[in-house]
């Protein structure tokens, strides 16, 4: 479903990437938590702070391995939340969320992807 659906998908191939990557991941048990943070349990909010790499989105007393920029949120839980294909909408900086889906699959996966190897080659 994923390899069909980007065949015929017209927008950023990161973008389409990324929901796959997330499914994945869903399926493997793997899911980052976006809605609670990973360190305290508190409600992230509509504007979480950080992310950590560990498990998901951090909040505002709570320190991430990396800070959350403007609707990166807004797109992880848009890939993480359509099942059946990948949304249309994608951030701002969509090499920004590329990137963080790209590392948190590596540290869960303990590989590195090589297609994500060949689109940052592409992307830079």
């Amino acid at each position: 479903r994923g390899l069909a659906g980007l065949a015929v998908w017209e927008g950023d191939v990161r973008a389409h990437v990324c929901w796959q990557v997330l499914q994945l991941m869903a399926a493997a048990g793997f899911a980052p938590a976006l809605d609670r943070c990973v360190r305290c349990g508190a409600a992230a909010g509509p504007a979480p702070t950080g992310f950590d790499y560990a498990g998901g989105v951090t909040c505002g007393a709570c320190q991430g391995g990396r800070r959350l920029r403007a609707g990166e949120l807004d797109a992880l839980r848009a890939w993480a939340g359509a099942k059946t294909a990948c949304p249309d909408s994608s951030p701002e900086d969509l090499g920004g969320a590329f990137d963080l889906v790209a590392r948190y699959a590596a540290r869960h996966l303990e590989s590195d992807l090589r297609s994500v190897r060949v689109l940052r080659e592409m992307y830079g």
